[in-house]
């Protein structure tokens, strides 16, 4: 990653942050407000987007965009140390979600929560894999590079379902975001730098991506997540996976450009 790239994503980042410590970020009022325009869409739309929000959401979505080994422990990485970062700051601030403070005029989508809500995990999760796009884009081929504004998209449509599943304030997701944005984009120039030493065993790679499509399939996600659209994103990926798998022959090269001489 280029100095300039580098400097855009910790800047955005640090706006992320910066708007979720605002006091009226996690007003009552503006929950309100931004629920009435989220009520006028079906709340299928939101346990749909809520899915990729969820590790196993999120992580399919590298998986499809390329099945090159690199990807695998960024994502490894990155949630180990996503979870260790929002579980830590969870506990310690251990904020209280909208349920807690409003009573009747909060509309909640799936369970009830009342604690742990700064940071929003569903928004982490998601702009991690955002954060490990920016820090791997020059890595990927240029059909993948296209999906930068799509993923970005994604982003800001899983952080207004959390706060339309009457889950999390605007607060929490803006944190969230940035966080994972930055907690990405490390996890990716931390893998760069390992690249030459980890191990490029190619049925880690392709075991990786049937568990997580299985996953998607049979392990029953939190209520607010769409069970359709998890089964749908799972058979897709497995779908996938089988189509490209006598297609791509090495692990590592084709669709990441790696440095590395063969």
């Amino acid at each position: 990653m280029g100095r300039k790239s580098l400097t855009f994503v910790i800047a955005l980042a640090t706006a992320l942050i910066a708007l979720g410590l605002l006091p009226g970020a996690r007003s009552p009022e503006l929950m309100v407000d931004i629920q009435a325009f989220t009520r006028l869409v079906d709340d299928d739309l939101w346990k749909s987007l809520n899915v990729f929000g969820h590790f196993l959401g999120a992580a399919s979505i590298l998986l499809l965009i390329t099945r090159k080994m690199l990807i695998v422990w960024a994502l490894v990485l990155s949630s180990l140390l996503g979870g260790c970062f929002s579980r830590a700051l969870k506990l310690t601030l251990d904020v209280p979600r909208p349920a807690a403070l409003m009573h009747e005029d909060l509309f909640i989508i799936g369970e009830k929560l009342t604690h742990g809500s700064m940071p929003s995990g569903h928004s982490m999760t998601i702009a991690i894999v955002f954060g490990l796009f920016l820090g791997l884009y020059h890595r990927f081929n240029p059909k993948a590079q296209r999906l930068g504004l799509p993923l970005a998209a994604l982003v800001a449509l899983v952080c207004l379902a959390r706060v339309a599943s009457g889950a999390h304030w605007p607060a929490d997701v803006l944190m969230g975001a940035g966080l994972g944005i930055l907690i990405g984009c490390v996890s990716a120039l931390i893998i760069l730098r390992w690249e030459s030493s980890l191990p490029r065993y190619e049925a880690l790679n392709d075991g990786c991506r049937l568990l997580i499509a299985s996953a998607l399939v049979l392990v029953p996600l939190p209520p607010s997540c769409s069970l359709e659209a998890s089964v749908a994103l799972g058979l897709s990926l497995a779908t996938w996976h089988f189509l490209k798998k006598n297609r791509i022959a090495r692990p590592w090269s084709s669709n990441l450009k790696s440095t590395r001489q063969h």
